[in-house]
């Protein structure tokens, strides 16, 4: 019982990760790639969101972003925030 629902613990924090991901991927190359003068290649495109997820998960996992189930909702969105403003300034 413990594992399954550890399981979808992470499954959960995983998928709120890609979801948050997603939009800045798509701001990204709609926006974005149009605007800067040396515009990188597809790889350059694909490492900057990389870049996004991973700085999004470590400072997600620093403010405690992903304690899912010990947290409050006013503390769950702060941090949720924080993480994202941090990552994405």
């Amino acid at each position: 019982m413990e594992q399954n629902r550890r399981f979808w613990l992470e499954a959960v924090k995983g998928l709120n990760m890609i979801l948050l991901t997603v939009p800045f991927a798509l701001v990204w190359y709609l926006y974005y790639r149009g605007v800067i003068l040396l515009p990188f290649y597809r790889r350059g495109n694909w490492l900057i969101i990389a870049m996004f997820f991973c700085l999004y998960s470590a400072f997600g996992t620093i403010y405690d972003a992903f304690t899912i189930s010990t947290n409050q909702i006013s503390e769950m969105v702060y941090s949720q925030s924080l993480s994202a403003f941090v990552s994405d300034a």
